[in-house]
């Protein structure tokens, strides 16, 4: 883990193509002692933000703004079903179970079969491969200092 001092951290907004925008926290460590330069990719080009704003709120979150939305946490896909619901399994879904949408079958099947057969595993292989991957297990006092609580317990 990196302690930074935040009056010394700059931030680089990165743009490569058409794909996922990041904005990365660039400074020297000082907790290490190393004269190195770290960055934090952070992803903040969501429906709506820009890397600007996230930037922006970051700054305004550090000085204490009482009047800072709070932010929110997307939890990605947990399962293979989950992944598959979100990148068009869901539309696929509801054009045959939708009796609005049924009628309409015999000309969205073509775009049923585009989602399934192209749009699908290009945008949801390489979530399916994470999800292949365990997820580091932090110890639940860190979870607790950083201020995040267990899914689970928020749900209760």
């Amino acid at each position: 883990m990196w302690i930074m001092n935040w009056d010394e951290i700059c931030a680089v907004d990165y743009y490569r193509g058409k794909g996922q925008g990041y904005l990365y926290l660039v400074g020297h460590p000082a907790n290490l002692g190393i004269t190195e330069l770290v960055k934090i990719p952070i992803i903040g080009a969501h429906i709506g933000y820009h890397n600007a704003s996230s930037w922006l709120w970051l700054h305004r979150y550090m000085t204490g703004d009482s009047q800072l939305p709070a932010p929110t946490i997307e939890y990605p896909p947990q399962t293979w079903r989950d992944v598959l619901l979100k990148y068009g399994g869901q539309w696929v879904l509801t054009s045959f179970t939708d009796p609005k949408r049924r009628r309409w079958l015999p000309l969205t099947i073509w775009a049923d079969l585009f989602i399934v057969l192209l749009f699908m595993p290009i945008m949801a292989l390489p979530q399916l491969i994470i999800l292949t991957y365990p997820e580091p297990k932090f110890p639940a006092e860190n979870d607790k200092l950083c201020g995040f609580t267990d899914k689970a317990q928020s749900n209760t």
